[in-house]
């Protein structure tokens, strides 16, 4: 899968700002480096992998369908804690205290 960028999206690489330059590496590190790749390399099976959000809709879409009703979670309503202070008031406390000499 491939996500698809538009021109205006996309800059060059001397645009970006912090790019490290190109440094010399040592053939040895590099041959490690393809070696490890190697090794963990294996071919992409999409089968492995589940799209649960699809699996969901698509049984919500069935239901609906064949004149189910459905339910959905009602959104949940935000509490205010009841021991809630008042921030400015403290901070007006906090900066009464330094000003009082000790």
């Amino acid at each position: 899968m491939e996500t698809i960028h538009f021109p205006d999206e996309v800059r060059k690489a001397d645009e970006v700002p912090n790019i490290p330059s190109e440094d010399k590496i040592a053939e040895k590190e590099l041959d490690t480096a393809l070696m490890l790749i190697e090794q963990l390399t294996e071919k992409f099976d999409p089968e492995k992998y589940n799209d649960d959000y699809r699996t969901a809709l698509l049984e919500l879409i069935e239901k609906k369908k064949s004149g189910e009703v459905v339910v959905t979670a009602a959104e949940k309503e935000t509490k205010v804690p009841s021991d809630m202070t008042d921030l400015m008031a403290a901070l007006q406390a906090s900066l009464e205290k330094t000003k009082q000499p000790t």
